[in-house]
């Protein structure tokens, strides 16, 4: 059992394995490392007729060493809509899309500013759906060294979507997915994937 509290990026509507330790452990979410590209800060994955899209949410101070809890979301794109219209496409048939909806669109559709607003607004959201709290979630109040004790620190792990069990944790168990008989089952996909297809039977799979 973990003992010590769990240290984890930013990120964007991250893999079940994220929620698993939101669920299970006492966690620090980090805001204050410099933004990268290209990791789970601003970008999730789901799976569409086609395999694995990854969606990304374009950051317009992305340089330098502009803290995370501060990457401003780019107004010059359409984000906001194409994402939406990629994920009604690619969860409209599935169990639970309807059902979870209209918690959901706002976050498409109401102007947002920082990828802090979009990112923690609609974990909130998420664990609310999953019938979870928030107590055992806190921010970070500064910049927290990698080789900082006192630790877990998953970050790096869950950053670049490396398998659970390389950072001790237990993998969560495949479920049904909308195209699991085309292409198998895809693991580590946003919990968007896990939602929509499991229901509320989705907070089954963090215990």
């Amino acid at each position: 059992m973990v003992q010590k509290p769990v240290l984890l990026p930013m990120s964007c509507l991250a893999p079940a394995e994220h929620y698993y330790c939101l669920t299970n452990f006492q966690c620090v979410i980090d805001m204050h490392s410099p933004y990268r590209k290209q990791t789970s800060v601003n970008r999730y994955d789901i799976a569409t007729a086609t395999g694995t899209l990854t969606l990304s949410v374009p950051v317009q101070n992305g340089h330098g060493k502009v803290p995370v809890g501060d990457a401003l979301i780019s107004r010059h794109s359409s984000w906001q809509r194409i994402h939406w219209r990629t994920i009604e496409t690619a969860y409209g048939s599935s169990p639970f899309f309807e059902f979870y909806r209209d918690d959901l669109y706002p976050f498409y559709h109401e102007e947002v500013e920082t990828l802090r607003e979009f990112n923690l607004g609609i974990q909130e959201t998420i664990l609310s759906l999953l019938d979870f709290d928030e107590k055992k979630v806190s921010l970070s109040e500064a910049y927290i060294a990698y080789d900082r004790n006192g630790y877990h620190d998953f970050r790096e792990h869950l950053l670049q979507g490396r398998k659970a069990l390389q950072v001790g944790l237990g993998l969560i168990e495949p479920y049904h997915q909308v195209f699991v008989e085309k292409q198998g089952f895809i693991p580590h996909l946003s919990i968007l994937d896990l939602l929509f297809n499991m229901g509320p039977e989705a907070r089954l799979l963090f215990f």
